[in-house]
């Protein structure tokens, strides 16, 4: 556990900190890049009503702007619809936790000049009421999380 991190660590710092120069200079860039991605469709495929087993099929067609496909990713996000955690029950919360949202990593299809075309699939393991949505972020493969950043588009 330790070692993966010492390395990506020095990793970071070599060349006199140049990694970390980059990857400041990409924030910068993205916050103001990001703004020009817009979602153009979402079509959804068997989603009105899943039994245990069914597959749910997402497509999505964005815009991607001043934006590089490598610097966008793009997730199914699928929770329980626990009623009493909404923001109107007054009750103490029951547990909204990290593995209770599953995040669905949807994959890039095609891609042309101005657009690129996603696409996942949720298989129903249990029975309930969801909630699902699509979310786009910017990624970097040396920032390990850029909920930092606040760019994020819901569909």
């Amino acid at each position: 556990m330790y070692i993966p991190v010492a390395k990506r660590y020095f990793g970071l710092m070599a060349e006199g900190f140049k990694k970390f120069q980059e990857i400041a200079d990409w924030k910068r860039s993205i916050t103001a890049r990001f703004s020009s991605v817009h979602i153009n469709s979402i079509t959804i495929e068997g989603g009105e009503r899943l039994n245990v087993g069914d597959e749910l099929t997402l497509y999505l067609e964005i815009s991607k702007g001043r934006v590089s496909k490598e610097e966008l990713s793009a997730q199914m996000v699928v929770m329980e619809d626990r009623k009493e955690e909404t923001m109107g029950y007054t009750g103490p919360p029951k547990g909204l936790y990290a593995e209770e949202i599953q995040s669905i990593p949807m994959s890039a299809e095609t891609e042309d000049e101005t657009t690129i075309k996603y696409t996942a699939r949720y298989k129903a393991e249990r029975s309930g009421k969801l909630n699902y949505g699509i979310r786009i972020t910017p990624y970097h493969p040396d920032v390990d999380d850029t909920a930092d950043l606040g760019l994020v588009y819901w569909g």
